[in-house]
Protein backbone atom coordinates (compact mmCIF):
# COMPACT_ATOMS: atom_id res chain seq x y z
CA UNK A 1 0.00 0.00 0.00
CA UNK A 2 2.87 2.37 0.76
CA UNK A 3 4.31 1.91 -2.72
CA UNK A 4 0.95 2.65 -4.31
CA UNK A 5 0.59 5.79 -2.19
CA UNK A 6 4.04 7.17 -3.06
CA UNK A 7 3.72 6.18 -6.71
CA UNK A 8 0.44 8.09 -6.89
CA UNK A 9 2.08 11.13 -5.32
CA UNK A 10 4.93 10.93 -7.79
CA UNK A 11 2.54 10.62 -10.73
CA UNK A 12 0.80 13.79 -9.51
CA UNK A 13 3.93 15.70 -8.54
CA UNK A 14 2.58 18.89 -10.10
CA UNK A 15 0.04 18.97 -7.26
CA UNK A 16 2.51 18.11 -4.48
CA UNK A 17 3.87 20.92 -2.33
CA UNK A 18 6.63 21.19 0.24
CA UNK A 19 3.95 21.58 2.92
CA UNK A 20 2.41 18.27 1.84
CA UNK A 21 5.81 16.54 1.91
CA UNK A 22 6.46 17.94 5.39
CA UNK A 23 3.10 16.67 6.63
CA UNK A 24 3.57 13.19 5.16
CA UNK A 25 7.11 13.03 6.52
CA UNK A 26 5.97 14.16 9.97
CA UNK A 27 3.17 11.59 10.02
CA UNK A 28 5.03 8.63 8.49
CA UNK A 29 8.76 9.43 8.84
CA UNK A 30 9.06 8.72 5.14
CA UNK A 31 12.53 10.19 4.65
CA UNK A 32 13.86 7.70 7.21
CA UNK A 33 11.82 4.74 5.92
CA UNK A 34 14.26 1.86 5.25
CA UNK A 35 12.07 0.34 2.51
CA UNK A 36 13.98 0.72 -0.79
CA UNK A 37 10.72 0.81 -2.76
CA UNK A 38 9.63 3.84 -0.72
CA UNK A 39 13.03 5.52 -1.06
CA UNK A 40 12.96 4.95 -4.82
CA UNK A 41 9.84 7.12 -5.03
CA UNK A 42 10.11 9.51 -2.08
CA UNK A 43 13.68 10.72 -2.43
CA UNK A 44 13.45 11.70 -6.13
CA UNK A 45 10.18 13.49 -5.40
CA UNK A 46 11.86 15.38 -2.55
CA UNK A 47 14.83 16.30 -4.73
CA UNK A 48 12.59 17.45 -7.56
CA UNK A 49 10.70 19.73 -5.18
CA UNK A 50 13.85 20.86 -3.33
CA UNK A 51 12.66 19.33 -0.05
CA UNK A 52 15.69 19.85 2.20
CA UNK A 53 15.42 16.66 4.32
CA UNK A 54 15.61 14.54 1.16
CA UNK A 55 19.15 15.65 0.29
CA UNK A 56 21.16 13.93 3.04
CA UNK A 57 18.99 10.83 2.78
CA UNK A 58 19.40 10.68 -1.02
CA UNK A 59 23.14 11.25 -0.80
CA UNK A 60 23.47 8.41 1.71
CA UNK A 61 21.20 6.25 -0.44
CA UNK A 62 23.22 6.61 -3.66
CA UNK A 63 26.39 5.97 -1.66
CA UNK A 64 25.12 2.73 -0.16
CA UNK A 65 23.07 1.04 -2.86
CA UNK A 66 24.44 0.05 -6.23
CA UNK A 67 21.35 -1.11 -8.06
CA UNK A 68 20.41 0.99 -11.08
CA UNK A 69 16.74 0.49 -10.30
CA UNK A 70 17.25 2.68 -7.24
CA UNK A 71 20.07 4.94 -8.43
CA UNK A 72 18.53 6.07 -11.69
CA UNK A 73 15.47 7.64 -10.10
CA UNK A 74 17.66 9.84 -7.87
CA UNK A 75 20.07 10.89 -10.61
CA UNK A 76 17.17 11.51 -13.01
CA UNK A 77 15.46 13.74 -10.45
CA UNK A 78 18.63 15.75 -9.95
CA UNK A 79 19.22 16.06 -13.68
CA UNK A 80 15.65 17.02 -14.58
CA UNK A 81 15.36 19.59 -11.77
CA UNK A 82 18.46 21.52 -12.78
CA UNK A 83 20.75 20.02 -10.15
CA UNK A 84 23.16 18.44 -12.62
CA UNK A 85 26.30 19.54 -10.76
CA UNK A 86 25.12 17.94 -7.53
CA UNK A 87 24.32 14.73 -9.39
CA UNK A 88 27.79 14.69 -10.95
CA UNK A 89 29.36 15.34 -7.54
CA UNK A 90 27.53 12.38 -5.96
CA UNK A 91 28.25 10.19 -8.99
CA UNK A 92 31.97 10.96 -8.88
CA UNK A 93 32.11 10.23 -5.15
CA UNK A 94 30.80 6.73 -5.84
CA UNK A 95 32.67 5.68 -8.98
CA UNK A 96 34.83 3.25 -7.02
CA UNK A 97 31.72 1.73 -5.46
CA UNK A 98 29.43 1.37 -8.50
CA UNK A 99 29.43 -1.62 -10.80
CA UNK A 100 30.50 -0.81 -14.39
CA UNK A 101 26.88 -1.20 -15.54
CA UNK A 102 25.76 1.36 -12.96
CA UNK A 103 28.59 3.69 -13.98
CA UNK A 104 27.48 3.58 -17.60
CA UNK A 105 23.77 3.86 -16.84
CA UNK A 106 24.07 6.79 -14.45
CA UNK A 107 26.61 8.56 -16.68
CA UNK A 108 24.01 8.40 -19.44
CA UNK A 109 21.34 9.83 -17.12
CA UNK A 110 23.68 12.70 -16.23
CA UNK A 111 24.75 13.28 -19.83
CA UNK A 112 28.29 12.06 -19.17
CA UNK A 113 28.33 9.28 -21.75
CA UNK A 114 31.86 10.00 -23.01
CA UNK A 115 33.23 9.69 -19.45
CA UNK A 116 31.57 6.31 -18.93
CA UNK A 117 33.02 4.99 -22.17
CA UNK A 118 36.48 6.12 -21.05
CA UNK A 119 36.16 4.43 -17.63
CA UNK A 120 35.32 1.06 -19.13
Amino acid sequence: MKVIFYTTLLENIDQVTIALLERIDADYATTADPDPEVKQRWLPMGLTLFYTPAYDAAHTWVSSVGRCKYLTSVYSALQSSGQHDLGVEWYNENLDFYHPVAITTEAHVLGLDSIAAFIQ
